[in-house]
């Protein structure tokens, strides 16, 4: 896998684009949900793919497409619910399953499959003889899933697929937060439209250099208070001044690669006027999506967190791309270390320290080692920074 580039030998850069741009058209327009999970199977040379968005506690399905499995399967599948989760190892292991990983059935699951009911009756009669899944969020307010059915004249599941699915996850896991967020099955772009001003959650839509090229009404009624955001000159201001670092990072990303820009611009940390905490989203936006915006080349969202943060660092390390490497050394130096302490902690030389540091204060925006302790101050906690 090249890791510089965000792309991998198994997919040419032009077919992951074309992925994540089809990933990116869905949101406005779910619509286009089995299409898209058809190019991806294509891709993946795999049998079928569910893709299952609920809200919880309620339990109302938000997205439900399948593509590859016949309506007599598909009508099916349904009865089979338990059986599914007894093959990944019950429910305790199914829970503890980790998410956004590629996770293969034949890999993690029970090996006594000859005993289930889901595959005796509905996997192994269709040829089925693996499975790939990743989880996307599994918590008090949605669950959601996507899994791929391999096919035995496919041959197994193998470094290839498993490195595709790596790229296409963040754009994903993108989409599926932010389909929840909207709470819409069946929106095409017109109907977002219409419905821009009236949607609760507040949206921004904004070009290159986060000139403002619309707001909703609930961003609006958020600039008034400015925060956790407000418009200054035309221009959106993201406060702390963390988030705003982390926001540009993620548009710079969007400008030059929307396919590799990771997990950048999910879950920017911030906090409203009241101190509540709460997260922005950005979602890369194709110009001429959107008439009513052109030019916009992303919107920005504005949400209530609704699960626990993550680690630090490993927040930094999605928000600024940052590699493991930089991850550690920014660690280090955040807390207060010194470029000699953080070499003989980390068993590096002073000069990889160093080296390190440049490119952490070019991803970050920072000039030295004392902003990085700002940083990582402000997006621990974000009421507290104005």
């Amino acid at each position: 896998m090249r890791a510089d580039s965000g792309t991998s030998d198994s997919i040419s850069a032009e077919a992951l684009s074309k992925l994540v741009g089809a990933i990116y058209d869905c949101v406005l327009d779910p619509s286009r949900w089995p299409a898209t999970l058809s190019a991806i199977r294509h891709e993946l040379n795999c049998h079928n793919a569910s893709l299952t968005l609920q809200a919880l506690p309620s339990g109302k399905v938000l997205l439900q497409v399948a593509d590859g499995i016949e309506p007599q399967w598909l009508e099916r599948v349904s009865e089979y619910g338990e059986d599914i989760v007894e093959l990944w190892g019950g429910l305790q292991a199914y829970l503890s399953l980790p998410l956004l990983e590629p996770l293969v059935l034949s890999r993690v699951g029970t090996q006594d499959r000859d005993r289930n009911r889901y595959y005796r009756e509905w996997a192994q009669p269709q040829g089925l003889v693996d499975t790939l899944a990743i989880g996307f969020t599994r918590d008090a307010d949605s669950i959601g899933s996507i899994g791929f059915g391999w096919h035995e004249s496919a041959g197994t599941i193998g470094t290839r697929e498993t490195d595709i699915a790596r790229l296409l996850i963040p754009h994903l896991h993108r989409a599926i937060v932010i389909t929840r967020l909207l709470d819409a099955r069946t929106m095409v772009a017109s109907m977002f439209e219409a419905a821009f001003d009236k949607i609760g959650t507040p949206i921004v839509l904004v070009g290159k250099d986060l000139t403002v090229f619309h707001a909703n009404q609930s961003a609006e009624a958020l600039f008034t208070v400015r925060m956790p955001i407000s418009l200054e000159n035309r221009h959106l201001v993201v406060h702390p001044r963390a988030a705003m670092i982390a926001l540009g990072a993620a548009i710079d990303g969007i400008c030059q690669d929307e396919s590799a820009i990771g997990a950048k611009g999910m879950g920017i940390p911030s906090a409203t006027a009241q101190g509540d905490l709460c997260v922005l989203h950005v979602l890369p936006l194709k110009h001429g999506r959107l008439p009513m915006a052109s030019s916009a080349i992303a919107a920005v969202f504005v949400a209530s967190r609704t699960t626990p943060p993550p680690a630090l660092v490993e927040l930094v390390q999605a928000l600024f791309g940052l590699t493991s490497a930089e991850s550690k050394v920014f660690e280090r130096v955040a807390s207060g270390s010194t470029v000699a302490q953080t070499a003989l902690r980390l068993a590096i030389q002073p000069s990889t320290v160093r080296s390190h540091l440049l490119r952490i204060f070019e991803k970050t925006g920072t000039h030295r080692q004392g902003d990085l302790a700002i940083l990582a101050a402000s997006l621990a906690t974000p009421a507290l920074a104005k």
